[in-house]
């Protein structure tokens, strides 16, 4: 008879770590931006992370609702210059 009892207890405490992860999850998601560039052939991309070859055009950033939140302009010719010999001196 305790076995059976014992089971329960197992199957109460996996269901909720499972829900606790579920919420954990949600939580993450909620939270998280989307950004979109545009790719060097010019088509919009969208994601989570903007790739490193692309972080140099312009980027938008949208909130849960997709509505642009925050915008920032493709560099310029002298600013990625900048940028990638700052980046040589570090590699």
């Amino acid at each position: 008879m305790k076995w059976r009892g014992m089971n329960n207890v197992h199957t109460a405490l996996i269901a909720v770590f499972a829900l606790m992860l579920s919420a954990v999850d949600a939580a993450a998601q909620i939270n998280a931006k989307m950004y979109c560039w545009k790719n060097k052939a010019g088509k919009t991309e969208c994601g989570d992370k903007v790739p490193y070859e692309n972080q140099a055009s312009a980027i938008r950033e949208l909130n849960k609702q997709g509505v642009v939140t925050t915008r920032s302009a493709a560099l310029t010719p002298e600013e990625r210059k900048r940028r990638e010999i700052v980046e040589d001196r570090h590699n």
